[in-house]
């Protein structure tokens, strides 16, 4: 190969981070239990998968604060999405209450606060 050690250097420094990419969707969106045998629907399933990895990309961005951004899928469910709530009667609401000693209440408000500021596509 006719390359310079920088080029080489580029080269493997892009496949490194589609590696870790593949990695990522591979363990946190079912990327490696491919549903069916039709390469139609099988392409259908990776679209759909991409699609919700840039939508999870998209929420990071603007509504996480720059010292959790670099949480990767699995960190942002396991941390934001799956937390233990319980649901109270007050009146004729029914809100969802955080636990008392839920760690990351405050980033929860921010993120709230964030998504607020948040113009909807049209």
């Amino acid at each position: 190969m006719a390359l310079t050690p920088e080029a080489v250097y580029r080269f493997y420094c892009a496949r490194a981070s589609q590696e870790l990419l593949l990695r990522e969707l591979k363990h946190a969106d079912q990327l490696a239990a491919i549903p069916t045998r039709r390469f139609w629907a099988n392409a259908t399933y990776l679209e759909r998968v991409v699609w919700a990895y840039d939508v999870v990309l998209a929420f990071q961005r603007p509504c996480l604060p720059h010292d959790v951004q670099h949480w990767n899928i699995a960190t942002v469910r396991r941390e934001l999405w799956w937390v233990p709530t319980e649901w109270i009667k007050c009146g004729n609401r029914h809100p969802l209450r955080l636990p008392a000693k839920y760690p990351h209440h405050e980033l929860l408000c921010r993120l709230q606060r964030a998504a607020a500021r948040v113009t909807p596509v049209r």
